[in-house]
């Protein structure tokens, strides 16, 4: 990627959790930590925060400018 090519990570995740049928995707990150959203309800975006709900671990806050990437997680084999 080119150093002055912005990653729109805001339009990756809503794209991801918009999409019709539904794919499971991760968060990643900067200080390493990765957030699974496999399923939609889990999750929730505002200004610059996104809400990964976790099912009987509660809830992950995330700045939006502390992702790394938003990856589509594979399924199981």
């Amino acid at each position: 990627m080119a150093e002055n090519e912005e990653i729109n990570v805001e339009d990756d995740i809503r794209r991801l959790w918009e999409a019709e049928p539904f794919v499971p995707f991760m968060i990643v990150a900067n200080s390493g930590d990765r957030f699974e959203v496999t399923q939609p309800i889990q999750l929730a975006m505002g200004g610059n925060t996104v809400v990964v709900v976790h099912p009987r671990r509660g809830t992950s806050l995330i700045r939006k400018n502390q992702i790394t990437a938003v990856t589509v997680l594979e399924p199981a084999e």
